[in-house]
């Protein structure tokens, strides 16, 4: 319904409607319309796998875990775009503002653990932002590129940035 209407538009009581029960039952499981809308996102979370820190498990190569970042997280944004599609417009609303900045602060701890002592360089951050962003995806994938291709050049300039930085101590290009 949330995909119909829209997730403001969307009434306990149509969704009681909908699923042939009583305001009251919804009202009992889910207290609230915001209720309703966490329980939907715990449900839509668990399903699209969220990427994190787990990926780089056993991988110390620095190169590998900057690939395992990226496909990690290319492939999570081409799992939830539907979802995206669903929730993006209407992001003024509290409960999806919370849950997006959940879903920040994990990447954010996510692409710490991929990028390592990089992780506080001001260019790699905005550079990694730049390339990770799902209109990066999208347009590479509409211009013909197979998700590996994607992966390998974004991987591959994140790469080769880190490799140009000055490390002050951190890890050198191998």
């Amino acid at each position: 319904m949330y995909g119909e209407r829209g997730v403001a538009a969307t009434t306990i009581h149509a969704v009681a409607e909908r699923a042939d029960v009583s305001r009251g039952t919804i009202v009992h499981h889910f207290g609230t319309a915001d209720g309703l809308i966490e329980a939907v996102l715990d449900h839509v979370v668990g399903m699209i796998n969220m990427p994190d820190e787990r990926v780089l498990d056993a991988v110390s190569d620095p190169k590998e875990r900057i690939r395992r970042f990226v496909r990690a997280m290319f492939e999570f944004y081409e799992r939830s775009s539907s979802w995206w599609t669903v929730f993006g417009p209407e992001m003024q609303l509290p409960a999806l503002q919370a849950r997006e900045q959940a879903f920040w602060v994990a990447i954010g701890r996510f692409q710490a653990a991929a990028l390592g002592p990089m992780a506080g360089d001001p260019l790699v951050i905005a550079a990694v932002a730049g390339f990770l962003h799902p209109a990066m995806l999208g347009t590479m994938r509409a211009a013909g590129a197979s998700l590996d291709e994607v992966v390998r050049t974004v991987a591959d300039a994140i790469i080769n940035l880190v490799a140009q930085r000055p490390h002050r101590g951190r890890w050198a290009s191998s």
